[in-house]
């Protein structure tokens, strides 16, 4: 099989046009997002966290567990939390609309949603 210099050129150029179209995909922002706290399936705080002026701190204690979770300015985090494996502490800092934060022993669900501005009710392909 015989690879011919335009076929090098094609693949390099579809290449770098799909690397520039993921760069762009990650890189922009929701322009709102919100920052959805669950405990045991029940909504327990919803956070603007864009244009969030002074950090937030908020304490949850559930099953015998204590969860510290920190806002600030577009990010969440789990700043400490007694269960056993610390999986949500080390998820750190979450910013991007469709993120998660979950703990299990204590059934903490934090949920990051966002919008661009452009109202999408339904996705069909």
């Amino acid at each position: 099989m015989h690879v011919k210099k335009g076929d090098v050129i094609l693949t390099v150029i579809i290449l770098l046009t799909a690397l520039a179209l993921f760069i762009a995909f990650l890189s922009m922002p929701s322009q709102n997002i919100t920052a959805v706290i669950s405990v045991d399936g029940v909504v327990k705080n919803k956070i603007v966290l864009t244009g969030l002026k002074e950090p937030i701190t908020l304490k949850y204690k559930n099953l015998g567990y204590c969860n510290i979770v920190q806002a600030a300015n577009g990010k969440i985090c789990v700043e400490s939390a007694d269960c056993p494996t610390q999986d949500c502490v080390h998820t750190g800092w979450i910013n991007r609309a469709g993120q998660t934060i979950i703990c299990l022993p204590s059934h903490l669900i934090i949920k990051l949603e966002g919008s661009n501005g452009k109202n999408i009710d339904t996705v069909v392909g």
